[in-house]
């Protein structure tokens, strides 16, 4: 994630683009089933995904499959009807309540396999009661029908937003989320460690587009499924077949223009965009495709069905790495800033952080991949750079390994994480560094990772222990 600070940069000029990407609310919400009302409290450990740094994230006791979210957006409007089913599969014995994350909206309907279920609001979870006690390994299916909008809670983990989860500008609906804010638009294990596959079903009014993750499925313009009797609506479904955390699931609604080209090597690139910016997209996307055929070649396939970005309309200069579908704020169009978050569909999005505190591995190498790409013609001069910084690296007040969660996109954690990824190159050698990333997304790819993770795959192509540099940088 990248936002423009506007005071002073750390490192140089070539680190201006940095830094980017809870307290639940006081209010509780209660809701239920009209003739059933639970009060039972599911044991603590189950409403968390255990990552102590975000003890309030995530939910235990299964593991979800599949969304299906279907969704009524109304362009400039905060606020939806939406529908998500959910298949999940029970990772303990004796199951018999489960919670979703989930924050503000009336749930109107809450059913267990298309049966009605009890449930009930917990802060900041939609708790519910299960028909019976579910066994290890038993599937089931979870729908929530809702409807509303979320309050405008701050995130205590980040400040390129007011709030996360759903903005309305204009005539412009789309959602950013990292790292907490899935849970303001739709009820889910709202963690990196629960990722799943998704479909989305959006109705958006006549003349406006619907975009989300994956690749578009259908399009059907002037109807409504299912809704005869509504206003004419267009319907778009689009299919994303790898597994997604929730953070970086996204939709918009907008009256976009869609761009369609592809890489050298034939990955799909499409892109929303508005004409008033074509030039200046169409300028600093030109070497995208070559760009996207350059990180393949350095740390593995792509790993998505096809590649695009999203304009959309924000207070501040910021780009989000959604996956396969990057936002990027249309006054930040900048080579810079979609080379970075291209990155990210790597690191961060196909191997994702098994825990927050780590975020220094998602920014510290798309930082340092944004460069490599810049200095490609010049790597000399980059090793110039960075051996220059490294001898002077910038001073922080918190450990790199475990930020201050105010400061998880702080600038400390880009400049420093980028410093530390460019002695590791060095102390591995170019060889060993870029197997050892090859190896990491082949075995860790479409899951989460650790540290120590990726300390062991590391030292296992370098075939040397790297626990003093791991100290000296995240210490």
């Amino acid at each position: 994630m990248l936002k423009k600070w506007k005071l002073y940069w750390i490192v140089t000029v070539i680190f201006m683009l940095l830094s980017g990407c809870v307290t639940p609310p006081s209010q509780t919400q209660t809701g239920s089933m009209p003739d059933a009302v639970s009060s039972a409290i599911l044991h603590p450990q189950n409403l968390s995904a255990g990552d102590r740094y975000t003890p309030e994230l995530g939910n235990s006791g299964y593991d979800i499959q599949h969304y299906i979210l279907k969704l009524d957006l109304i362009p400039g409007r905060r606020s939806l009807n939406g529908e998500v089913t959910i298949a999940a599969v029970a990772t303990m014995e004796e199951l018999k309540q489960i919670s979703l994350d989930f924050i503000g909206f009336d749930v109107q309907t809450v059913a267990i396999d298309g049966l009605p279920a009890p449930f009930f609001r917990n802060k900041t979870k939609l708790i519910i009661n299960l028909p019976g006690s579910f066994s290890t390994n038993q599937a089931f299916q979870i729908a929530v029908q809702y409807r509303g909008a979320p309050p405008k809670d701050r995130s205590k983990y980040q400040d390129y937003l007011d709030y996360l989860g759903l903005q309305a500008t204009g005539d412009l609906l789309y959602v950013a989320s990292e790292p907490d804010g899935a849970r303001n638009w739709f009820p889910c294990n709202d963690h990196p460690r629960d990722k799943a596959t998704f479909r989305f079903e959006l109705t958006v009014p006549e003349g406006y587009t619907g975009i989300a993750n994956g690749a578009l499925s259908e399009a059907r313009i002037g109807s409504t499924p299912d809704r005869p009797e509504s206003k004419t609506t267009d319907f778009f479904v689009w299919e994303h077949r790898f597994p997604m955390a929730t953070y970086l699931a996204t939709i918009a609604a907008g009256k976009y223009v869609r761009l369609e080209t592809v890489s050298p090597k034939g990955v799909l690139l499409r892109h929303y965009i508005w004409d008033k910016y074509r030039k200046d997209f169409e300028t600093n996307s030109a070497s995208i495709g070559e760009a996207l055929d350059w990180m393949s070649e350095k740390f593995g396939a792509y790993p998505f069905e096809e590649f695009g970005y999203t304009l959309i309309k924000a207070k501040k200069k910021w780009a989000l790495e959604t996956q396969a579908n990057v936002l990027v704020d249309r006054e930040f169009i900048r080579e810079k800033v979609l080379v970075h978050e291209m990155a990210h569909m790597w690191f961060g999005d196909w191997v994702s952080l098994d825990s927050w505190q780590e975020m220094w591995r998602n920014e510290g190498f798309a930082t340092y991949v944004q460069l490599l790409w810049e200095y490609r013609d010049k790597p000399a001069a980059l090793d110039k750079e960075m051996e220059t910084e490294i001898k002077y690296p910038p001073k922080g007040f918190f450990p790199l390994g475990e930020p201050p969660h105010k400061y998880l996109f702080d600038r400390f954690v880009y400049n420093k994480g980028t410093l530390f990824v460019h002695d590791l190159r060095k102390t591995m050698g170019d060889e060993a560094f870029f197997r050892g990333l090859r190896l990491y997304f082949k075995r860790f790819g479409g899951r989460t990772a650790t540290d120590a993770d990726f300390r062991i795959v590391m030292e296992e192509a370098a075939g040397i222990s790297l626990e003093d540099l791991f100290k000296k940088w995240l210490k």
